[in-house]
This record gives C-alpha cells, structure tokens and sequence, in this order.
C-alpha cells in the first residue's frame, strides 16, 4: 500500500507528538493465564521486566521478559513486552520480530497488532502500520 507524497512524513510527524500521550499500557488486557509452576515463575519475571520497562530500564526489562520466554515460550506477554522495549530503545527490527511472534502464538491480541504499527511506522513500512491498526480496531473496536 502506497502513500501519498508527504502522507508518511506526517503519519510519523504525528505519531511523534502523540508518544508523549501514549502509555506503555494499552486497553486490551492480556488473557489471564494458567497457572503451572514454569508459567507461574515465568509471569513472575515478566513482571519484574513490567516495573523495569516503567522505569525505563530497558536493557533490564529485555533480560527479564526473554528469561521469562526462556521459562515460558509460550507466554505472549513476554514477547509483547519485549517487543515494547526494544522499540523503547529503537531497535524497531527486534521489536517487530518479537510482536510477530506475540501475534503467531495469539492472534486475537489486539495490543500487540497496535504496538507492532508503532514500529512499522518508526521503520517507514507505512502500508503495515496501517494493515496493524485496521486489525487491531477489528479485534478491539471500542
């Protein structure tokens, strides 16, 4: 899908005022989750990368959501919130690649199609962006 001239420079023009507004938490919830003992450890760790991510702490929140996946690889926070970080950081390929896989293991996470646009958007893959967003309102039109 292709832009109109100056269409993306101001989509990221935009999306650059709007990131000061923006939380890191988002109005979808995540699944609450089974409770195993590896699951219940690695949700544990996740939440320890959650307090570090709010600190801004970025390289720790990175190494507590992977140990968390290292425990969990199924745990679609984890990646959803890793993928935050490394977008944080400005490491959008990372990001992308870790939101995809939080998309793979639970496409119906309409969190993680928004925050995917954000870095779709950061990397000039405009006509994604707009594919993550249409989905996202799909899955969560309110």
């Amino acid at each position: 899908m292709s832009l109109p001239d100056g269409a993306g420079l101001k989509l990221k023009a935009l999306w650059r005022a709007l990131q000061g507004l923006v939380t890191i938490y988002h109005p979808v919830q995540e699944p609450i989750v089974e409770k195993t003992r590896a699951r219940e450890r690695a949700v544990d760790v996740a939440n320890r990368g959650n307090n570090h991510l709010e600190k801004g702490e970025f390289d720790e929140a990175i190494a507590c959501f992977s140990e968390a996946i290292r425990l969990d690889p199924k745990l679609v926070l984890a990646y959803r919130r890793r993928g935050n970080a490394y977008g944080n950081k400005g490491e959008f390929d990372k990001a992308i690649t870790d939101l995809t896989e939080a998309i793979r293991l639970q496409p119906s996470n309409a969190s993680a199609y928004y925050d995917r646009g954000l870095s779709y958007i950061e990397t000039d893959e405009f006509g994604k962006a707009v594919a993550d967003y249409t989905q996202a309102i799909r899955l969560y039109p309110d």
